[in-house]
């Protein structure tokens, strides 16, 4: 049986009296591949921000890689990476000093993987400052710094 790398019970996100989420159930396994469709509103990106710990359920239960419990849930995070709307990139830093920034935030051992992430999008020999860059890049280097931070695990994006 394939490792449920995602599941949901239940959850349910407020925004005041604004109900963004009504208690949604997802399990996705290991190698499973789905999209997130909807109008503006929908909730797509609510639910991935709380996956990712951006933000928090107003009921229900989270468990990534089997795991759940608030400590449990931030270590299942780091074999993870997830991408919403933007990417947040300081633009005056190259591609690799962003993803070696992250690499550093999220604990991540093993400088390189940057390398390795950024050749594997073909990005590594573009050494300018991520502000000089197209929006393509931008979205690569995203992808890359999801990738840099996990060992054959899951992409929100």
């Amino acid at each position: 049986m394939r490792e449920r790398v995602i599941e949901t019970t239940q959850i349910t996100k407020t925004y005041g009296k604004v109900l963004a989420l009504d208690h949604v159930d997802i399990c996705v396994k290991r190698g499973d591949i789905y999209g997130l469709i909807g109008d503006n509103g929908a909730g797509k990106s609510t639910l991935l921000k709380l996956l990712a710990g951006h933000s928090a359920a107003s009921t229900g239960e989270i468990r990534l890689f089997g795991e759940q419990g608030e400590k449990e849930l931030q270590r299942a995070r780091r074999r993870s990476g997830v991408m919403i709307e933007q990417p947040g990139f300081f633009g005056n830093l190259t591609v690799e000093n962003n993803m070696e920034y992250y690499r550093i935030q999220k604990g991540v051992p093993g400088k390189e993987k940057v390398e390795e992430m950024l050749r594997m999008t073909g990005i590594w020999e573009k050494k300018v400052p991520v502000q000089d860059s197209f929006h393509g890049n931008e979205t690569k280097t995203g992808t890359g710094d999801g990738d840099a931070r996990r060992a054959g695990a899951v992409d929100l994006r």
